[in-house]
């Protein structure tokens, strides 16, 4: 401004130019569900910069579940958690109760007790939820069947409705039928550390026990079963992946 007659004139004022944070601003929150966002501000104005995107952190957290489907004497039931979070939910196998005869009867189903009669040195046969377990892994249908001492007349090995040669492995999930007179009975084999059902315990097993863990996925309860070789507790986790890879790596001879 001319202090003589007040006549004004303009200059320019070079733009100042944003001024960033060298560190990062978390604009939105990862979720389990949810991917998330940061950015580095300018420290004049509400410009950004580098915005980046953060991964959805997959850690859910999870209800204490409620029960889907009851188990009964031969079937699984379900349970299912939902995330508290993101609502995505995940399911856990309920054991089978298995049988509670009592006086010939079952108490839950009715279900009679049949006449055949199965023992073994070797195994451990679940007479209530119908499991034969602690089957070592890469055991011949052939070399099993002669470590059961049974009155059964007939004995058949089956994977789905495929029966199975005396030269194959048993696998966790088989079913075998024995038949005496007019009465059979099936029990459900278990191959310790068979995770993936395929009568071996290897590389593969521990990625399932894994996947089980980090609650990717859900096993059934003879996998579960097959699973906990290291038997300290009955959740499948870190140390029964360890005893796996022992047997992989033939530091041990049996599981």
């Amino acid at each position: 401004t001319c202090t003589v007659c007040k006549t004004t004139k303009t200059e320019a004022i070079g733009k100042l130019g944003h001024s960033y944070s060298e560190e990062f601003t978390i604009d939105k929150e990862a979720t389990c569900g949810e991917a998330g966002s940061k950015s580095k501000h300018c420290t004049r104005c509400d410009e950004k910069t580098e915005i980046t995107e953060i991964p959805a952190t997959g850690k859910h957290t999870w209800d204490n579940g409620k029960i889907t489907q009851e188990a009964t004497c031969t079937e699984d039931g379900v349970k299912t958690y939902t995330c508290t979070v993101c609502k995505t939910t995940k399911t856990e196998a309920i054991g089978k109760l298995g049988h509670n005869y009592k006086n010939g009867v079952c108490t839950r189903c009715g279900e009679k007790e049949p006449k055949v009669t199965i023992t073994s040195d070797e195994y451990e046969i679940d007479t209530s939820k119908l499991y034969i377990k602690h089957i070592q892994p890469k055991t011949t249908v052939e070399n099993f069947k002669n470590k059961l001492k049974t009155n059964a007349t007939k004995i058949e090995i089956y994977k789905g409705n495929t029966l199975i040669k005396n030269s194959d492995y048993v696998a966790t999930g088989m079913i075998i039928k024995l038949q005496y007179e007019q009465d059979e009975v099936t029990f459900t084999l278990i191959v310790r550390g068979d995770v993936d059902k395929n009568g071996t315990a290897d590389f593969w097993d521990m990625i399932e026990i894994n996947q089980h863990r980090l609650g990717i996925k859900s096993l059934d309860d003879v996998c579960m079963v097959a699973g906990n070789v290291d038997e300290t507790d009955n959740e499948l986790g870190f140390w029964d992946i360890i005893k796996i890879n022992e047997y992989r790596l033939k530091k041990i001879t049996k599981i």
